[in-house]
């Protein structure tokens, strides 16, 4: 079976190249060079704590033809790759296995999981035209982009369903599950889509009554954490955007 690893203060991702020459017959691109040139990119320091989950090719260059997807068989001196890396915390991924282990079965590979959330979803020429896919868990919303068949980005933001119901719970003086039950009956992204004078019957903590509010309330009280998320995810990406990407060394 695959595990699926994804807390956000466990992955990381990183855009990495690397340079080789092409060895192969007749200066032609092998299966080999392609393998070579992968595992060059790699070569990236990590702390001891961290292990690499995936090492995802974006495009290839044969010498000045960049925007390759296939290399094999073409001909060229040199070959370049840039690659998505994907990183892990050792001990998250064992403990993960180990858990999948004592319940009687045997984990074939780790993946992140956005990944395997857009195996699972997409169709081909959505990952050729360009999509993004976003997986809302409970702790995590999981993020992938992809464009050109290729993983260009990954992200994992420490928000999920559980923080929209606990905000929900606090915002209405609710119980936690009553919160959930709500949030799954008359959640609603957009105050506007809501009639204004529909209601919603509340339940009290404490052992009151019942409280009966306004249905176009309740999206006031659970958009904060959304507002929190999407303020991180600003910052996230401009950082990831204004960084410098480390160019291959010459070979």
């Amino acid at each position: 079976m695959c595990t699926r690893e994804s807390p956000a203060a466990t992955s990381a991702a990183s855009t990495a190249a690397a340079r080789v020459p092409i060895t192969g017959k007749h200066h032609e691109v092998s299966a080999d060079d392609v393998e070579r040139v992968v595992e060059a990119a790699r070569a990236i320091n990590l702390p001891q704590d961290r292990e690499i989950i995936h090492v995802l090719p974006q495009s290839f260059v044969v010498d000045d033809g960049d925007g390759v997807r296939e290399p094999i068989g073409m001909s060229g001196v040199r070959l370049e790759v840039e690659v998505h890396i994907v990183t892990g915390a050792v001990t998250s991924i064992q403990n993960v296995i180990r858990s999948v282990n004592r319940a009687g079965l045997t984990v074939q590979d780790v993946v992140l999981e956005p990944l395997a959330s857009a195996e699972a979803v997409l169709y081909d020429d959505e990952k050729e035209l360009g999509v993004v896919v976003i997986d809302i868990g409970g702790g995590t919303t999981d993020v992938a982009l992809l464009r050109n068949g290729a993983v260009w980005h990954t992200g994992v933001l420490p928000l999920g369903g559980d923080h929209i119901s606990n905000d929900i719970a606090i915002g209405l003086r609710t119980p936690t599950a009553d919160a959930e039950d709500i949030k799954k009956r008359y959640g609603c992204a957009l105050t506007a889509l809501v009639p204004a004078e529909e209601t919603v019957d509340v339940p009290a903590v404490g052992g009151r009554k019942p409280r009966q509010l306004s249905r176009q309330s309740y999206p006031r009280s659970s958009s904060r954490a959304w507002r929190r998320s999407s303020r991180w995810w600003r910052a996230s990406w401009r950082a990831r955007a204004s960084r410098t990407r480390r160019r291959p060394a010459s070979s």
